[in-house]
């Protein structure tokens, strides 16, 4: 009967293996988010050094982003849930965890340098619940799996950032490096909404 046999193609395709492509993307984009937190434990000293903080204001500004992005993971979940357009939420946390960063060189004020920290807190932390959900609905039958490769993203994006960014410091000043870490993130953001759409 027609029925049968509409019911069987739908069966088949469900079952048929999903491409590793999305997960490819996702995971590139969470090691782009562990880009800019490497990224920047590079740059904070010369930061520090030329705004003339003390070890108490540089970790002070530490502290504030990690309180912030820890206050904001609930926030953020809930958000994701509601919208449920993940594409759209992966490439919004991306460009407010890179924009902040390119502030940055315009900044020669403590506070101003606080606050856009305050925001890659938020920003990084609405990738999470984004990224795993989304993963974890495209592949339900592997999420093991993928949840290992969205991990490796991040841990390479933490191995390789500092050699990368040390390398262009050597001819770079801090505030010019903050703007190039920009780009990837744009381009990656623009990757993600066109491949993955919401």
């Amino acid at each position: 009967p027609p029925d049968r046999i509409v019911n069987t193609a739908a069966a088949t395709t469900q079952a048929a293996p999903r491409s590793f492509r999305d997960v490819w993307l996702i995971s590139a984009g969470h090691g782009l988010t562990h880009w800019y937190t490497a990224t920047f434990f590079l740059l904070l000293p010369l930061i520090g050094k030329e705004l003339g903080l003390s070890y108490t204001e540089i970790g002070l500004i530490m502290t504030v982003q990690h309180a912030v992005g820890a206050i904001s993971n609930l926030p953020g979940g809930m958000i994701v849930d509601m919208i449920g357009k993940m594409g759209y939420l992966m490439a919004a946390s991306l460009f407010w965890v890179g924009f902040p960063y390119a502030l940055m060189s315009l900044t020669h004020n403590y506070w101003m340098l606080v606050l856009c920290l305050m925001l890659v807190g938020i920003g990084n932390n609405i990738w999470h619940p984004a990224a795993i959900s989304a993963l974890a609905n495209r592949y339900p039958d592997r999420k093991g799996l993928v949840l290992s490769f969205h991990g490796m993203g991040g841990n390479a994006a933490d191995a390789i950032a500092p050699l990368v960014v040390g390398a262009l410091l050597a001819w770079f000043s801090w505030r010019t490096v903050v703007v190039i870490n920009v780009v990837p993130g744009v381009v990656m953001a623009t990757l993600i909404l066109v491949m993955l759409g919401a």
